[in-house]
């Protein structure tokens, strides 16, 4: 007996795997794990692939805190750059003992430690409306997906004259210095006992920044992230 062609179609429509799309869940930040796991065990996986990973593992963490160490974890174990899994292994919770062994590996590198003081120099002497150097302002390109136009565009003035950034644009400076300086977890106390809103945007933007993934877009459609 000939099974139909139509249920032969739903058969196969039921046991079909999800796609990617379909897969990650708003709000879940364990279904962007699951994704980027399924995409690795795949073999063969182009470079493009590798990113597309490394942003499921960002995203994680951005809309769910508790995944910060998994997704940390995922990016190291892929991630080719040496000097990049330095300083993600520095952003971990778990500190390195004091230890010679430990002291002298290059995964806790302290290079990064220098990157912060700069960064965090380079917003103090931009809200002073000081000259910045240019290390300084190029210590900052991995935050420009926060910047705002009037800010990219004092940031570029500043390398050459005196700028009185915008009331906002100060805000966004201490985003980013929160952030590199330890991020939900340097809230002030004042903050805890006043109410106010903190300005920190989230506790792993940390990591947004050093893989390169804008944490705004988090919705997967048509090959493309996109904001909410």
């Amino acid at each position: 007996m000939m099974v139909p062609v139509f249920l032969i179609v739903s058969i196969l429509s039921f046991h079909s795997k999800p796609s990617l799309e379909e897969s990650l869940e708003q709000g879940n930040g364990l279904s962007y794990i699951q994704a980027a796991e399924d995409l690795l065990q795949e073999g063969n996986v182009s470079e493009s692939t590798m990113q597309l990973v490394k942003e499921l593992y960002v995203l994680a963490a951005i809309i769910e805190p508790m995944y910060r160490e998994s997704a940390l974890l995922g990016i190291i174990s892929i991630e080719q750059d040496a000097e990049l899994t330095s300083r993600l292994h520095n952003l971990r919770v778990q500190k390195p003992m004091l230890v010679s062994s430990v002291i002298h590996n290059q995964q806790y590198s302290v290079e990064a430690k220098f990157d912060t003081i700069q960064i965090c120099s380079t917003l103090s002497s931009l809200r002073k409306g000081q000259f910045l150097k240019t290390e300084g302002y190029n210590s900052l390109r991995s935050w420009s997906f926060l910047f705002s136009d009037s800010l990219r565009h004092a940031l570029q003035k500043s390398l050459t004259e005196r700028v009185q950034i915008k009331r906002d644009d100060i805000a966004v400076t201490l985003q980013i210095e929160l952030a590199v300086l330890g991020g939900a977890n340097n809230w002030s106390a004042d903050v805890a006992t006043n109410g106010d809103r903190p300005v920190v945007l989230n506790i792993s933007d940390d990591i947004a920044s050093l893989v390169g993934v804008d944490p705004t877009k988090r919705i997967r459609k048509n090959g493309e992230w996109l904001k909410r």
